[in-house]
């Protein structure tokens, strides 16, 4: 687990990422970066697990070990900024998992991802925005076979169709470099979790703003015309 700077401020607000391997530090910390960029208080929750298909969090409707592992990471990092006396909102997550899947049906994976959404939303009370990673390979790796490519491809799909759900987004791995079948290498990480960050911020972060300084204008213009 790895907590990124919490920084001072009334509300803040707290994202967890994770999933598989590729879930790494300079992802998690190019994520905070560009969230930061909308919400300078921002705090950025890191845990990951190598090589666990997405039944370790959650299967048939039941919440498994990874899941609560994470959970209670957040909550811990919760409370440690309300004991500060600052007031923390869980605002969403980030994940990049699913290679340890692609064997699996897509419906299976749909199921448990939504599930563990379903868990965040019931455990803490929010609407759970996410950002998903769209997964790859390296096809140039030599235990890549078509019958790998072709699985990958079946993932990247099923996570895309739950990325352009009301609640999610996404950003493509695709074209990085990798250092081995599966994992970014570092500059691919920064530029995968600044992607990850961006896509988010530009799905929930900017359009909530937007219609914040919407509404903050329209009130404006209307106290003008009464005063008139």
């Amino acid at each position: 687990m790895s907590v990124i700077s919490l920084a001072k401020a009334a509300v803040v607000n707290v994202y967890f990422a994770g999933g598989q391997s590729n879930m790494v530090q300079n992802v998690s910390t190019s994520i905070q970066s560009a969230i930061r960029e909308d919400q300078p208080g921002a705090v950025v929750i890191r845990q990951n697990w190598s090589g666990n298909p997405l039944y370790k969090w959650s299967l048939s409707g039941i919440r498994q070990s990874n899941y609560l592992s994470d959970l209670l990471q957040v909550q811990n990092t919760m409370a440690t900024i309300t004991a500060s006396g600052d007031t923390p909102v869980f605002s969403g997550l980030f994940w990049f998992q699913g290679e340890s899947d692609i064997s699996g049906t897509s419906q299976s994976y749909i199921t448990r991802f939504l599930d563990m959404i379903g868990f965040y939303t019931q455990d803490l009370g929010v609407t759970v925005p996410y950002s998903l990673a769209l997964i790859d390979c390296n096809p140039s790796n030599q235990y890549y076979t078509s019958t790998i490519g072709a699985n990958v491809d079946v993932m990247r799909e099923t996570q895309k169709s739950l990325g352009e759900l009301t609640d999610g987004s996404y950003f493509d791995t695709r074209g990085f470099i990798r250092v081995d079948l599966w994992h970014l290498k570092t500059t691919s990480q920064t530029a995968v979790g600044t992607g990850m960050g961006q896509a988010f911020v530009n799905k929930f972060i900017i359009p909530e703003v937007s219609t914040a300084t919407m509404m903050i204008t329209f009130a404006t213009l209307g106290l003008l015309i009464r005063r008139r």
